[in-house]
């Protein structure tokens, strides 16, 4: 494969981006103020953007959606994904590009009931309407192994696509502390993929603001690079985000 210095690579800005939040904070909101301007490819695992869908006009040609769940129709969606934005390129610039993923922690939980399948299929059993207790069994000697490779291998699809990246995550509080809602090593793993990490919240004005670093804060938030590159806390728009950062690089 061989090597290059590092000041003779081509290396393309752009933002790759964690974000989490409780339920109905206004994470999937985000993604629709994006496709107001740029263009947005969405894996949508939630349902959350329904409302968008009922309303297909508004964001013709700027807003693209799956609701794929299992692992092969996922890797059948990024591959798409990726074949559309490597066709724009010439014309149109990667950072008026993003792909998000909506939400990971649901994909994580699709994943998980997927692998209980794989799990019984290993054992031979030839009855799919086995006990629920058989299935939790069968679960807990592989399945935290299985989704875990399959999280490292759609995060690394999606990091082959050359546009802006949003994983968007539910929170979970690990001794107070707001955290996003992975299981195992993956939240590890995808907060070292991401530039910025940072965490939607309801103001005191009742707007919405990234949290993006800590200050002391009960939250696991922060970024790569100078530490004025971001505010502590910034408005919720991931267009301000990326522009803002990638400018301070």
């Amino acid at each position: 494969m061989g090597y290059q210095e590092i000041s003779s690579m081509s290396l393309e800005k752009r933002l790759t981006m964690l974000v989490y939040g409780r339920s109905r904070v206004g994470k999937t909101t985000r993604i629709l103020e994006v496709a107001e301007k740029d263009l947005v490819w969405v894996l949508s695992t939630d349902n959350g953007l329904s409302a968008a869908l009922r309303q297909p006009g508004k964001y013709t040609g700027r807003l693209f959606v799956s609701t794929d769940k299992k692992l092969s129709d996922v890797r059948a969606t990024l591959i798409g994904f990726r074949r559309d934005i490597e066709a724009r390129k010439e014309t149109i610039p990667l950072q008026r590009m993003w792909v998000v993923i909506d939400t990971l922690t649901h994909l994580q939980t699709h994943f998980l009931n997927e692998s209980r399948k794989v799990a019984v299929a290993t054992k031979g059993v030839a009855n799919p309407k086995v006990s629920d207790l058989y299935i939790r069994d069968a679960t807990t000697q592989v399945d935290y192994g299985i989704v875990g490779s399959w999280i490292t291998e759609v995060c690394e699809m999606v990091l082959a696509i050359p546009c802006n990246i949003v994983f968007i995550c539910m929170e979970k509080y690990e001794d107070k502390i707001a955290t996003p809602q992975l299981v195992g090593s993956s939240v590890e793993y995808v907060k070292g993929l991401c530039d910025v990490i940072s965490r939607l919240v309801v103001s005191e004005d009742d707007s919405r603001v990234l949290i993006c670093a800590n200050n002391g804060g009960p939250q696991e938030v922060g970024f790569r690079g100078e530490p004025n590159l971001l505010e502590a806390v910034e408005p919720a728009n991931f267009r301000h985000i990326r522009s803002k950062y990638l400018k301070g690089e």
